[in-house]
């Protein structure tokens, strides 16, 4: 963000950069307001602006010698080109060395309570043309149904025998089981 502000401030700036911080800012801004209270996958509402920022970065970077020259009265513009670039490199090594592994461990482990644990289990034991009802976390296996119904594997929520008997009678030539987390059984 830092080098979107260089943009701002650089000596070319461009009625284009004051638009595009303006648009990015206006988001910040609406959703300042919204009531959604939730903090899933960081702040994704604010990707709608990732484009601006990253037009505004690259300006800011682009803009840097100017700056350099105008504001520090700096000659050797070569000089300056290559500290950018080591520190641009720095940067880049810095942010990936510690945001990465944090993400990864983050995204991948547990997060909300969605696993593979049923969709692992399930391709263990080579299960195929089934409804599976599920009893752990239905949100972990939820996007692997079709949205027709129609795919080898059906994933159901555990609603009770009363409700699993209107499924299993829809898809009478299924095999039936019960999943919880990684505990797969037949279906009585």
């Amino acid at each position: 963000m830092i080098f979107a502000l260089l943009s701002i401030v650089s000596p070319g700036v461009k009625i284009w950069d004051l638009l595009l911080l303006g648009s990015a800012s206006s988001l910040s801004f609406a959703h300042f307001f919204y009531w959604f209270q939730d903090w899933c996958f960081g702040p994704r509402f604010m990707f709608e602006s990732t484009i601006a920022f990253i037009i505004l970065t690259a300006r800011g970077i682009i803009a840097l010698p100017d700056i350099a020259r105008e504001m520090f009265q700096v000659k050797n513009m070569q000089k300056v080109k290559g500290i950018i670039a080591i520190f641009l490199v720095l940067c880049f090594c810095i942010g990936f060395s510690s945001n990465l592994p944090a993400l990864v461990k983050t995204y991948s482990s547990n997060y909300w309570g969605i696993n593979g644990k049923v969709q692992k289990a399930v391709k263990n034991l080579c299960i195929e043309n089934a409804v599976i009802f599920v009893r752990s976390y239905y949100g972990s296996v939820f996007a692997e149904n079709h949205p027709l119904l129609d795919s080898s594997i059906i994933y159901v929520r555990d609603l009770g025998d009363e409700k699993n008997k209107q499924i299993k009678a829809k898809f009478p030539d299924r095999q039936f089981y019960i999943a919880n987390e990684s505990s797969i059984v037949n279906y009585p």
